[in-house]
């Protein structure tokens, strides 16, 4: 039965010998169609692995193409390709057709690459964006033109306009242009109120000046003249509607027919910027005002047009509403800067009930005004910098507790420090570049190694002068450490600069000018006085917010413009052209922003022991800088007790100053006004010790620059550099040539159109002709003297500033002279001075030696024997020592006269008092100076010192050792080198009157006369009457001698000389004379036999002295030589050339002019009753004009009569002894050798002992 079954239906496993035939071959059957059907899927998959092989190394192709080709704009060229459905292989096709420049992918370029493209013209020129846009597939300068706009910065036509200012901010501050400056962390922006907690991080508005090319151009945007300067253009037409327009600006600006210029070219541009303060990432500055100047403006009108600028800030939507409020208004040292400064931030007091008020009121002595809203003025910190070093370098010096310290003393202390050569030092010192900020931290650096590195001095004088050098250098150093020290902390910081404002605030209350200027005072302390204010309202807004202080001042600005002198080839730039850079510059710094990885910043990684460091970043610095870490009120307090501890530690415990009772709250004092008044506010002619003009360029432009032709005349050279061509039209760049939205600059064929170009109403209609308006504005108005020399033509001629230094570099070039007669600085001398009608001896240290020629030269040594000579016109600035006696100081038995390391506070006689700030030194002829030879003594002993007076700054109480040595001078050498000093004035002789006349007076003190302990003064005695006698006023009325009648005694010597010119001509007086006039009268009071009467010679002119009472020091030789109205009589001293010379000067005898017939008849006849052969020159001198003796009342026939009686020559015969004395004068001087005077009695320089 299973057999049958299976036969009929077998199962599918059933083994085939058990199957029937027809079973059999239906599975076969089966079987076929089975291996049919998988040898039809083994091809199918063969054939995918084939494709995908091909795929594999289609995609291996790709990845090895783009390995071993860098092909532009890849990703353009894929998205592309890709949207049309491309393969891999087609992919490969399109790129190897692109490295081949078969195709090119063109558009679809994002706005990083357009950025990027804009950067690399901008920072690189045209040249390399075509470079990167044909290898790195960047877009093309005129792709970069079409896809953005450059945003425009309108200059100033005259005064700056609030239409003007909003039109800038609305160009450069809008956020598409420049993202927002409040920092991120700011939750919301609201309007800022001093009366109320501030709510968003403030900004500074900044204001500098950058020097112009002289030359004006058209605006075409508003059809009108730019570059006139804001100060006196206000009155002109600067619409170019035709070409009288044109010319009566030219007639404004170089005058027309001899008449003076009405209007200046601007040649300053005042530059407005505002910038934030919480930002540490991007901090660069907005400009927002570009107005040309003069620099004729004063404080008042500058502060007006600051102002708008304020008021268009505060109410323009991109402006505080965007940005945020203005915090503080920052400017350099410039005078009328700061004169606007003090106007508008000085306005409003801080008000105790708010927040602000009452951080700010617990900090005594802090000045509590602001301006509006809050507005606080402030001045660059590196313009600070740089006037401490000119400070320091300038050669009159620093007064510091009665010490003045020249830069002699800092030259000399220099040269001590380890690797300091005296070259470096004079470097260090030289005045010429007081541009350089890292030469200036570096000379304030080096004074600071003083302390670190303290090298013995050998001499007391020397001792004491380093000691003060070093209070100096590190007060400066409280000021300047904290903004280049990356290790401070914002807390140290604070502290340090709280420390320096009570330092300089005592140092001023004590000396005012003598040790610093107002201005840089001034400037200082707004530095500290806004950095303390923008501390205190960053803690209210956010205390975790960041604040570099090395962020104060304008040095932001000043990289601005650093920026638009390297954007092309011309450093240089005009009002036009400045505004165009400055826009670039700020659409520069709004891509870095958006792109901050395209931005490297600064590289300086590292300022470990680095010296002259000038820029430091936010990215530098180490130290916290957090707002909230700072407690403004304890550091303000030890910054006070630091100060204190310093003048304690310098000066003693008398220089202690009690700040609580200077700055008490009723005292209207406080550090920007320590004695009541405001600092600096005003100019004054002292602040040019540190605030003298500074030119951007390295010569003098007035002496450097191209001459431009006259305006019209056709004639306009171009310098080689200039870059121009002959088919540019003057005063017009290619870039006029394109649409205005196009950035790229080709330059236009020869055969262009110009007029298919430009627009109608851009051209002018001159005789029938077209002219472009800006060809003609710059053809007429360009200064004659407009081209400035750039730097970079010096450095390639191979001049360095070192060449450009002053004939003051050399004032040191004598210093390591040594030898027996040779007088150096620091040397002790004895010098005469008079107190009153006393003449008495004072001891003094030489300070620097002055050497007159045609430019006085400063010089550290002289020989003895060329400081006495009389020609060489030799002075020396000294400083009085305050000496004290002791008697019997071993080993020597008497009086010794010792030194207390003090210096005498004189005061000059004819100066009005003041106080502390009057001056401290002397300035000493040559040959009145007497080197003395003091022996070099410890100091006494604590015992000895107690009965002495103790007085306000006895140094030899410090307890240094470098105090412990001293001065000591034996009486006898004194009182010898006063009677030595005494008769080297020649009393006995005319000469007297001269000498003593050189000799400084000073006012009556405690300090001179020296006494001994026995009462007796230091002085010379007996001196005759006429000598004490005080010279009256020339405004004091004193009665004639001759007739009695009452006048001011400017006026008796006219009137004198009316007696003594009626006598000689024996015409009657119109008065009655009380006295006869003698034969010889004197010209001051008509006596005869009672007057000496000396003339001295000093270059040109001659110095009348005499002892006639009725003689005033201020009078003027050459005025009196001349007639007039007023005063028709000439009656002067005149050299005599018979009488024998003076043994010492040298000078000929003095006799009165109207006596000189007289004195030749009674002196130089001879046996035969003959005069001598008459010198031209005396005939001159000696000669009475007609029109005088008529001005006077004598008749002319009178005169005629006198004359040829006398056989007196006339007028006409004078002429000729005029010629022929001036003819003698060049023969003596093309034929003489140098003149050298004999000195009798030649000093030696004692020889010092220690």
């Amino acid at each position: 039965m299973k057999v049958m079954d299976r036969a009929v239906s077998a199962s599918d496993h059933t083994p085939w010998l058990a199957l029937t035939y027809d079973q059999v071959h239906a599975v076969l059957i089966k079987r076929t169609a089975l291996c049919q059907e998988m040898r039809l899927k083994l091809f199918n998959v063969q054939r995918k692995l084939s494709t995908l092989r091909r795929r594999i190394g289609d995609n291996q192709r790709l990845v090895m193409l783009l390995a071993t080709n860098d092909v532009q704009r890849l990703q353009r060229l894929l998205s592309v390709a890709l949207r049309k459905g491309a393969s891999v292989r087609a992919l490969i096709s399109r790129i190897e057709d692109s490295l081949e420049g078969r195709f090119t992918p063109r558009g679809g370029f994002d706005g990083r690459e357009i950025e990027v493209a804009f950067l690399a013209k901008a920072l690189g020129g045209p040249r390399l964006l075509y470079a990167l846009a044909h290898s790195h597939g960047l877009p093309s300068i005129t792709t970069v033109g079409r896809q953005m706009s450059i945003p425009r910065l309108r200059p100033s036509i005259s005064r700056p306009t609030e239409d003007e200012i909003s039109a800038n901010i609305a160009s450069l501050c809008n956020p598409e242009t420049r993202p927002s400056m409040i920092p991120p962390s700011d939750p919301n922006r609201m309007q800022d109120d001093p009366g109320a907690r501030p709510t968003v991080a403030g900004l500074i508005l900044m204001i500098d000046g950058v020097a112009l090319e002289e030359r004006c151009r058209y605006c075409s945007e508003r059809n009108s003249i730019v570059g006139l300067c804001r100060e006196h253009s206000a009155g002109l037409n600067t619409r170019v509607t035709s070409l009288d327009i044109v010319k009566k600006v030219e007639d404004a600006l170089h005058g027309v027919d001899g008449e003076e210029p009405t209007c200046c070219y601007g040649k300053d541009g005042t530059v407005a910027a505002v910038a934030p303060y919480a930002r540490t990432d991007h901090y660069t500055p907005v400009p927002i005002l570009l107005s040309p100047s003069c620099k004729g403006e004063t404080g008042e009108e500058l502060a007006d047009t600051l102002l708008a600028v304020i008021q268009v800030w505060r109410t323009h939507p991109f402006g505080e509403k965007t940005h945020g409020p203005l915090w503080a208004l920052g400017s350099d040292g410039e005078s009328s800067f700061r004169r606007a400064r003090f106007l508008l931030c000085m306005t409003e007091v801080i008000d105790r009930a708010t927040s602000l008020g009452r951080i700010v009121y617990s900090l005594r002595g802090f000045n509590c005004y602001t301006g509006p809203h809050g507005l606080v003025g402030t001045c660059d910190p590196k313009h600070v910098i740089k006037r401490f070093a000119t400070l320091v370098r300038n050669p009159k010096g620093i007064l510091i507790f009665e010490t003045l310290l020249t830069s002699q003393n800092v030259f000399e202390h220099l040269r001590t420090l380890p690797g300091m050569t005296s070259e470096k030092a004079r470097q260090l010192l030289d005045p010429a570049d007081k541009q350089n900020v890292p030469k200036a931290i570096n000379l304030l650096q080096s004074l600071l190694m003083l302390k670190e590195t303290p090298v013995p001095a050998a001499l007391p004088s020397q001792t004491h002068r380093q000691h003060v050098l070093l209070f100096l250098a590190q007060t400066l150093g409280f000021f300047f450490l904290p903004f280049i020290s990356v290790n401070m902390t914002l807390s140290e910081q604070v502290r340090s600069l709280a420390t320096y404002a009570h330092l300089t605030a005592t140092l001023w209350i004590r000396h005012r000018t003598k040790f610093m200027t107002g201005a840089l005072y001034a400037d200082s302390q707004a530095i500290i006085k806004n950095i303390i204010l923008t501390i205190a309202r960053l803690q209210l807004v956010d205390s975790n917010l960041p604040f570099h202080i090395i962020l104060e001042g304008t040095d932001r600005l000043e990289g601005l413009f650093g920026d638009c002198r390297t954007q092309d080839h011309s450093r240089n730039f005009d009002a036009q052209q400045l505004s165009e850079k400055l826009a670039i510059s700020a659409l520069i710094q709004g891509i870095f922003e958006r792109n901050p990885d395209l931005d490297r910043g600064h590289r300086r990684l590292s300022l470990k022991d680095a010296m002259g460091v000038d820029h430091v970043n936010p990215r530098s610095w180490k130290a916290s800088v957090r707002v909230g870490d700072v407690e403004l009120a304890a550091e303000w307090t030890r910054g006070r007790e630091e100060a204190n501890k310093m003048l304690t530690s310098y000066f003693g415990q008398s220089a202690r100053m009690d700040f609580d009772a200077i700055f008490r709250v009723d005292a209207g004092c406080d550090l920007l006004r320590p004695l009541g008044e405001y600092v600096g506010c005003n100019f004054e002619p002292d602040d040019l010790r540190t605030d003298a003009a500074e030119s951007e360029d390295a010569v003098d432009s007035s002496q450097q620059e191209a001459p431009m032709a006259c305006a019209g005349t056709g004639d306009h050279s171009s310098s080689d550099d200039d870059g121009g061509f002959d088919d540019e039209p003057e005063g017009i760049e290619v870039d006029d040539f394109l649409p205005s939205q196009q950035v790229r600059r080709p330059r236009p064929s020869a055969t262009s159109n110009t007029s298919s170009v430009f627009s109608e109403e851009h051209f002018l209609m001159i005789d029938g002709k077209k002219y472009l308006k800006a060809s003609v504005v710059t053809s007429f108005l360009t200064a004659k003297r407009s081209r400035k020399v750039t730097v970079r033509i010096l450095r390639a001629r191979g001049v360095t500033i070192e060449d450009l230094r002053t004939s003051d570099y050399d004032r040191f070039n004598r210093n390591d002279v040594d030898g027996a007669d040779l007088v150096k600085c620091g040397d002790i001398a004895g010098a005469l001075v008079r107190v009153e009608e006393t003449v008495c001896l004072a001891v003094v240290e030489v300070l620097e030696i002055h050497i007159s020629g045609d430019q006085t030269r400063r010089v550290t040594a002289v020989e003895l024997e060329e400081m006495e000579a009389e020609d060489r016109h030799i002075k020396i600035l000294v400083q009085v020592l305050e000496m004290r006696p002791v008697q019997d100081f071993p080993p020597a038995a008497g009086t010794t006269w010792l030194w207390d390391h003090r210096y005498a506070p004189i005061r000059h006689e004819r100066s009005a008092p003041q106080g502390r700030g009057s001056p401290h030194s002397l300035l000493i002829p040559g040959p009145l100076l007497f080197p003395l030879g003091p022996s070099v003594v410890p100091v006494p002993s604590d015992s000895e010192r107690q009965k002495q007076p103790e007085t306000e700054t006895n140094l030899s109480a410090d307890p240094e050792a470098t105090q412990s040595f001293t001065w000591a001078l034996s009486d006898t050498q004194l009182r010898e080198t006063l009677e030595a000093a005494w008769n080297a004035l020649k009393p006995a002789m005319d000469e007297i009157l001269h000498n003593i006349e050189q000799l400084p007076s000073v006012a009556k003190s405690d300090s001179l006369p020296y006494r001994d302990p026995a009462g007796t003064a230091l002085l010379v005695q007996d001196i005759p009457a006429h000598l004490r006698m005080k010279k009256l006023d020339a405004k004091q009325k004193v009665p004639c001698l001759l007739c009695g009648k009452t006048l001011e005694l400017s006026l008796m010597r006219n009137h004198v000389g009316h007696h003594i010119l009626y006598s000689l001509r024996d015409v009657p007086d119109d008065v009655e004379l009380t006295q006869e006039i003698g034969i010889e009268p004197c010209g001051f009071c008509g006596r005869a036999d009672m007057c000496r009467t000396f003339l001295a010679k000093k270059g040109t002119s001659y110095k009348v002295a005499s002892s006639c009472r009725y003689h005033y020091a201020a009078m003027s030789y050459a005025a009196a030589c001349k007639t007039t109205s007023a005063t028709p009589c000439t009656n002067v001293p005149i050299h005599c050339p018979f009488c024998p010379p003076q043994p010492t000067s040298g000078e000929p005898q003095a006799i009165w002019k109207y006596n000189a017939i007289t004195h030749l008849l009674i002196n130089h006849q001879d046996k035969d009753k003959n005069l001598p052969g008459i010198p031209p020159q005396f005939l001159v001198d000696m000669h009475i004009s007609k029109a005088e003796e008529q001005a006077m009342g004598i008749e002319e026939d009178c005169t005629d009569e006198w004359r040829e009686e006398n056989e007196v020559p006339g007028s006409d015969d004078i002429q000729a002894f005029q010629e022929q004395a001036a003819e003698q004068v060049a023969v003596q001087k093309r034929g003489r050798a140098q003149s050298t005077t004999e000195v009798v009695g030649r000093r030696r320089k004692a020889v010092r002992t220690r």
